[in-house]
């Protein structure tokens, strides 16, 4: 098909990206109109132009794509200062850096966003099923996402020791299982099988999060520099964290109830795991040592959202 023009004005809710930066902030994390790949820019675009000398005067973006090809064109009423190019520059390398990475950078970039907003979503999950099916206080509602935290604690110090940068793929199946994890929860209405299905949701993401941050954090040691990994690794976290609470806050303003609501969390954790998960027999090194070590495995686990 031919390339379509598409402008992001309408999308940002604005008539200047000036409302990008904060004056008039657009409240859209994704766009359903737009390419999946391009809606995923959005949160970042809105951050790349806050941090602009020209932020005042960039009327639009126009996007232009292509069955291979996709390209946006930032509409600039005044010369661009040579930061502000060099900005662009780094954002659009470090982005593509790691989305492009076989070798585990697109993997773990992937499954610890996908974690952080699950986690997030889950902390307030836990608190309201515990109000509304399983009748406990605010108070004791609460000590069950330190259950959960206790669970990550010891699901990550057995990942710190046993599994190493060569078998991340491994510990993919564990996602799917988180998921279903979930969805058992979503069922439970006693005290007493809540507290060890918790403890072992907090201890299968303990599992999973840990081999993959250390790949990241590994990965962008090679690909990038520190900071530069840690920006690119924050924004998809923190977009991820705002798109999981979004839809959970939409969900609970429909008056979902909240066992179907966490079984629905749970499938599309599974189902979006199953994904990296049925492809991990494909050929894939990530030319590391054999073992984590432990203090990159205990930087790893850090990462983890408290009480997921």
């Amino acid at each position: 098909t031919s390339p379509v023009a598409v402008s992001l004005q309408n999308t940002c809710q604005s008539h200047a990206l000036t409302a990008l930066s904060g004056r008039r902030q657009t409240r859209r994390a994704r766009s359903p109109v737009l390419p999946r790949h391009v809606s995923d820019m959005l949160l970042p675009l809105r951050a790349l132009i806050a941090s602009m000398d020209a932020k005042e005067t960039i009327p639009q973006i126009e996007l232009a794509c292509g069955d291979n090809v996709t390209a946006m064109v930032l509409r600039h009423m005044e010369p661009l200062s040579a930061g502000d190019l060099a900005r662009l520059r780094d954002f659009a390398a470090a982005q593509a850096t790691f989305w492009r990475d076989a070798q585990g950078g697109r993997l773990s970039l992937a499954v610890t966003s996908l974690f952080w907003g699950f986690g997030a979503v889950l902390q307030f999950a836990v608190l309201k099923h515990a109000q509304d099916a399983l009748g406990l206080p605010l108070s004791q509602g609460a000590a069950l996402q330190a259950v959960v935290a206790l669970g990550v604690v010891a699901g990550a110090a057995f990942a710190g020791r046993h599994v190493g940068l060569h078998a991340v793929p491994r510990v993919l199946p564990a996602g799917i299982g988180l998921g279903l994890l979930v969805i058992a929860g979503a069922l439970v209405t006693q005290v007493a099988l809540a507290i060890p299905l918790l403890a072992l949701v907090g201890a299968v993401g303990g599992l999973l999060v840990v081999p993959m941050n250390a790949l990241l954090q590994h990965r962008g040691h090679q690909l990038l520099t520190a900071g530069r990994s840690v920006a690119v690794q924050g924004f998809n976290e923190n977009a991820s964290v705002l798109v999981g609470l979004g839809l959970y806050a939409g969900l609970l303003r429909l008056d979902v109830a909240i066992a179907p609501l966490m079984a629905g969390i749970g499938a599309l954790l599974a189902l979006l795991m199953a994904v990296p998960t049925w492809r991990r027999r494909r050929a894939w090194r990530p030319g590391a040592p054999d073992t984590v070590s432990r203090p990159a495995a205990a930087a790893a686990a850090g990462a983890a959202p408290p009480g997921a």
